[in-house]
Formats: C-alpha cells, structure tokens, sequence
C-alpha cells in the first residue's frame, strides 16, 4: 500500500517577517506569538506584507507585474528558456525528492510547478498577489495542492523559519529590490547548512554588444531594474556561499532573432535557446547570468 504524503502545513514554515516568531492561527489569519501583529490569509494565501503600505517603487512594480499576469490554462506549455531553467536547475542542484525549495519571486510559478512534479516540497512565494490566486488555481486543476505552499510577502523580509529550505531559488529578483542585500541575507537565514541556491539576475552593460546597449537601458528602466550584476558583485555580495558554476545566456544572436520575432515569426523557438545554449561559458555578448552557489560551511570559534 502506497501512502499518501501528508501536505505542506504552513504553521511548519511560517514566522513572523518582523521579530521572526512563531504565528498562531486566529479568526482571517494569523497572529504573532511575541509582537502579536496580525496578517490576514486571502483565498487560502497567507498575506505576510502590509500590502497597503507599500514604497511608491514596490506599488509600480506590482501593478506592473499584476498587467503580466494573465489566465492560463491549468496545463500550459513552457517557453523553450523556462525548460532551459528547470533543466540547469535539476541537473545542478542535486537530489530534490522530498527537499524542500523555497521559489522567491515565483511569478508564473512555473518552476515551482516543475518541481513539485519532480516529488519536491515547494513554497512559492511572490510580492504580487494577483499572480498567486491566478497560481493557486493552476496549483489546484493540477492536484499539486499537497507539496506547493503559496505566500504573498517580501524577498528582503521572508516570513520563513531559519535553516527550512534545502535549496532557494531566486530567479530574477534581486535587481527589483531596493535592499538586494537585505534579501541574500534572509536567503542565507532561511536555508539549511548545506543549501544550494540557484540566482538569476541580468548581466553588467559592459559585456552587452553596443548596438543593444539602448534596448537593454529602456528595457531596464520600463521594468523597474535597479542594477546589474557580474560575477565579482555576485561574489561579494554572497559571502557566506560560494560559486560553483556560472551559465551565461540570452546573447546577441538570440536577442536580434527574439526580437525579429516579435515582427514576424521568422525563427523556431527552440532552435533559438539551443544556440544560446552553447554559448553558456561566452561572457560577451550575454544578457543574463545564472549562478549556483553552495552555502559555506560556518566557523566556530574555539
């Protein structure tokens, strides 16, 4: 007889994002065992972030990104770089059976969604609401509702017990937050001693062809970016992990021809990404950097 895994209990995962305490359940919600503040749950999501009382920058960024949601069908075809991202994450990550992952930023949710089909404990967490009913939904038509955990909070404040996760994921993220360093702090509170992080972010200017140069400086402002990385920042910002490889993608080539796409479709999808595939080691002329990093083993002192 094969048993059924018993699903995510948020009360395993969840503390206060202001003092870190436990929560108790209470009438809409729930309430802090120490500060006693209270946050409501909306359509089963539990609201950690006063949403009302948002900066002016982290208003636009999710009405932005509340226009990019959209309906979707409960079963609904990755782009060719969505498989691309799952693919490098389970090739690179380990063994991801029963471990848990935390999502940060999940937006579509689409890698949370693929690793829940791969038996992983997920919980997928975003600033914008809108886009975690629209998920909730997908997550329920699937029947992922056991091992995929929604949360509507702050990457620079994670309403997370320390140590929980054994892997994070933080796909383009980091370069929306006005207090990035904040978030990989909370990034290294919330996972365990040996985690493996998975960190997307766009690529210094310096290494973009010049004739991209003005797309990418108007793409980046309409979108709300704030900076950009390489990987020196990336290693000096994440102190207590270290590097263990760094992909480097959407160069020229699939820039020119996405673009061209947008006109006319005049290029396949997927032959595009593979391309872009083997130009993974290549600096030049890349857009985007993905880095898996592997927490530092901490020193005690004698």
């Amino acid at each position: 007889m094969v048993r059924k895994k018993a699903k995510m209990q948020m009360a395993d995962y969840l503390c206060c994002p202001e003092c870190k305490s436990g929560l108790l359940a209470c009438e809409g919600g729930f309430r802090c065992k120490k500060c006693s503040k209270r946050y409501e749950v909306i359509e089963g999501i539990p609201i950690l972030v006063d949403l009302g009382n948002l900066t002016p920058y982290l208003q636009f960024q999710v009405r932005y990104f509340e226009e990019k949601t959209r309906a979707t069908d409960a079963i609904f075809e990755l782009a060719p770089w969505q498989k691309n991202y799952v693919k490098k994450f389970v090739s690179n990550a380990g063994a991801i059976k029963d471990a848990l992952v935390i999502d940060c930023g999940t937006g579509s949710g689409y890698m949370a969604l693929e690793l829940a089909k791969r038996d992983a404990r997920v919980i997928a967490c975003d600033l914008t609401l809108k886009s975690l009913i629209q998920l909730k939904r997908t997550v329920e038509e699937r029947g992922q509702s056991d091992n995929i955990l929604l949360v509507c909070c702050t990457a620079e404040s994670l309403p997370f017990k320390g140590g929980i996760a054994d892997y994070f994921i933080s796909n383009a993220v980091l370069e929306h937050l006005p207090k990035d360093k904040e978030a990989i702090s909370e990034m290294g509170r919330v996972t365990g001693s040996s985690a493996i992080a998975m960190v997307a972010v766009p690529f210094s200017y310096r290494y973009i062809h010049p004739l991209l140069l003005p797309i990418n400086l108007f793409h980046d402002w309409r979108i709300g970016h704030l900076r950009r990385y390489d990987e020196k920042k990336v290693a000096e910002d994440f102190r207590g992990w270290t590097i263990k490889k760094t992909f480097f993608t959407g160069h020229t080539a699939k820039a020119m021809k996405a673009l061209t796409n947008m006109v006319a479709k005049a290029f396949d999808e997927d032959g595009i990404e593979a391309e872009d595939e083997n130009k993974h080691a290549v600096r030049w002329g890349a857009h985007n950097m993905i880095s898996f990093l592997a927490k530092k083993p901490k020193r005690f002192k004698r």
